[in-house]
């Protein structure tokens, strides 16, 4: 099973290498679209201001698996389509995560081995807490989102008063 893990990234620097060192052994392909979105840009900014940059320039690499696009952005939904224009056709899965998601490999084991022996299309985490005071989270309970659906890619976007569903299928 091939997983391409998306991000999208600004001063991320916090703790952006726990992150992509905890996914870098079970990913196919890491796609990151770092840059502002509009309202950043106002502020303004132009790329990332802290050590996220360098630290994604400096991370190690061996297997040629990360591509970065650095750019401005409208909004979030334009920043991950940027990404996905990389995504290549050996995918079978797209894990988008926040840069400040780190995983247990135990974590990310139990979620490859239900999207291997379900096949669902979709799946979403919900985080158990260790302790309500500390916020740590102890470990992650995945779930299906949605299943039986033609082989492709669903993109799920946000909007103010909804949510919008687009199909890409497979090539």
């Amino acid at each position: 099973m091939k997983i391409t893990f998306g991000m999208i990234v600004l001063n991320g620097d916090q703790v952006l290498e726990e992150t992509l060192s905890s996914v870098y052994p079970y990913a196919h392909q890491i796609l990151i679209a770092e840059g502002p979105v509009g309202y950043w840009q106002q502020q303004g900014y132009t790329t990332s201001m802290d050590g996220t940059n360098e630290i994604l320039e400096n991370f190690p690499d061996p297997d040629n698996k990360i591509k970065i696009v650095h750019s401005q952005y409208s909004e979030k939904d334009e920043q991950c389509n940027a990404y996905m224009e990389f995504l290549d056709d050996e995918t079978d899965y797209i894990w988008n995560l926040d840069c400040d998601e780190v995983f247990k490999p135990e974590d990310i084991e139990k979620v490859i081995n239900l999207l291997e022996t379900e096949r669902y299309n979709s799946v979403g985490f919900k985080s158990i807490l260790s302790d309500e005071d500390d916020k740590s989270v102890e470990s992650v309970d995945p779930y299906p989102i949605c299943i039986e659906i033609p082989e492709g890619y669903w993109t799920v976007t946000s909007t103010a008063d909804d949510y919008e569903y687009s199909y890409k299928e497979k090539k």
